[in-house]
């Protein structure tokens, strides 16, 4: 599986081996071609997404068929399991399958910036309550 920054491989290792086979089985066939354009049709993008857990996450792009590619968040639950979650824009709203197929291509060549959400909560830490638009 093709990952982004390319020296991430120790945590997308991690992840994968934290995976029930049945997703494995799932993805594999996708990792296993080339999409239409001809780059990968499937790619993990890993950084730091949830400060407040230890490691680093991931985002697991598919590109299921020509006109599908979904995007899946990925982090290891406390008990080592992995957890899979939906992954939305900062205004709460799922990317559209184009504009995760062109994040495809995109990040592809090279990993995306790690950047701060804007969003912000009352309370502090894991107490703390947000508005999800």
């Amino acid at each position: 599986m093709p990952v982004q920054p390319a020296t991430a491989t120790g945590t997308r290792d991690t992840l994968l081996a934290a995976a029930y086979i049945y997703q494995l089985q799932d993805w594999q066939p996708i990792c296993a071609r080339a999409s239409e354009s001809g780059g990968p049709a499937c790619l993990m993008v890993v950084a730091d997404l949830l400060p407040l857990f230890p490691g680093e996450e991931g985002m697991l792009i598919l590109q299921r068929d020509a006109e599908y590619t979904e995007v899946i968040g990925l982090y290891l639950g406390a008990d080592g399991s992995l957890v899979t979650r939906p992954v939305l824009r900062a205004d709460g709203s799922y990317p559209t399958p184009e504009e995760v197929a062109a994040l495809l291509q995109t990040w592809a060549e090279a990993p995306p910036p790690l950047t701060q959400a804007p969003i912000n909560q009352l309370g502090t830490g894991e107490a703390g309550l947000m508005l999800q638009p």
